[in-house]
């Protein structure tokens, strides 16, 4: 992969990029900077580009910034991308989604109702009517 536009900058921190990643939207980011960006979100969702809203689903770090992998700030960078990528890449869906979408059995109804509104899911109006 060649790397971000020249003389473009992190829209998130406004900076130089350092450890620039291509989002599955095409936007570049810092890789730390979209990081902490799902840092501050949910960890079972993925986060949301910052610029056109829609889920990241996978990042890919330059080959630059694979060659720098040897300096521990870099290595740790790539550490978080890399369990970013296993965790969402090519889903569409969040963690709690694909559960909520599988039939729960009855004793498992209170304790998902109560957790759902927090993690933002919506519940299907036929569980736990029994």
């Amino acid at each position: 992969m060649e790397g971000p536009p020249e003389n473009d900058l992190c829209s998130i921190c406004h900076g130089v990029f350092t450890v620039p990643c291509q989002a599955n939207c095409s936007h570049w980011f810092c890789g730390d900077c979209i990081m902490l960006v799902w840092d501050h979100g949910s960890a079972l969702q993925p986060c949301k580009c910052p610029l056109c809203r829609r889920n990241i689903t996978l990042l890919i770090p330059t080959e630059a910034s694979l060659q720098l992998r040897q300096d521990s700030s870099v290595s740790e960078i790539l550490r978080k991308v890399e369990t970013y990528n296993r965790t969402f890449g090519g889903r569409s869906d969040g963690l709690i989604q694909v559960i909520a979408s599988v039939y729960v059995p009855f004793q498992y109804c209170i304790c998902i109702r109560l957790v759902a509104p927090f993690l933002g899911v919506r519940m299907a109006p036929f569980w736990c009517n029994n």
